[in-house]
């Protein structure tokens, strides 16, 4: 049997991120899919697309995805450097950047299925103590 405490988000995490380790000591601050800014967002391209009676491109619509990942999922980062060493600090224009750029792939696969995974933003339960 389940139990639905199980199962209750952090609502907190869920818009303002959680941060996942990636590779080679980068870490990224993530926030969920289901967040109010990237659901807006999704609903309002469809609402676009549907008004303006554009076709259902499916590369247009995997643009427009990742650059919603870039502006309401990827909400910082540590670690990340540039060729001479020195730390790339995050903005939102180099996160739509990366996560738009078909050679970045891999850093937008990662985000993508952080920011999709429930689990990822449940409530973490509370351990009682007593005497």
């Amino acid at each position: 049997m389940g139990s639905l405490k199980n199962i209750r988000e952090d609502n907190v995490a869920l818009n303002e991120g959680k941060w996942f380790d990636w590779v080679e000591g980068i870490r990224l601050l993530i926030a969920s899919s289901d967040c109010s800014g990237y659901q807006l967002e999704m609903e309002r391209q469809a609402l676009t697309r549907a008004t303006a009676d554009l076709e259902q491109d499916q590369d247009a619509i995997q643009v427009d995805m990742r650059v919603a990942a870039g502006k309401f999922l990827l909400l910082g980062w540590e670690n990340i450097q540039d060729d001479d060493a020195n730390d790339i600090p995050y903005s939102e224009d180099q996160a739509v950047r990366w996560l738009s750029d078909p050679d970045y792939f891999p850093l937008y696969r990662f985000v993508r299925d952080k920011a999709t995974s429930a689990k990822n933003f449940r409530k973490a339960e509370k351990k009682v103590t007593g005497k």
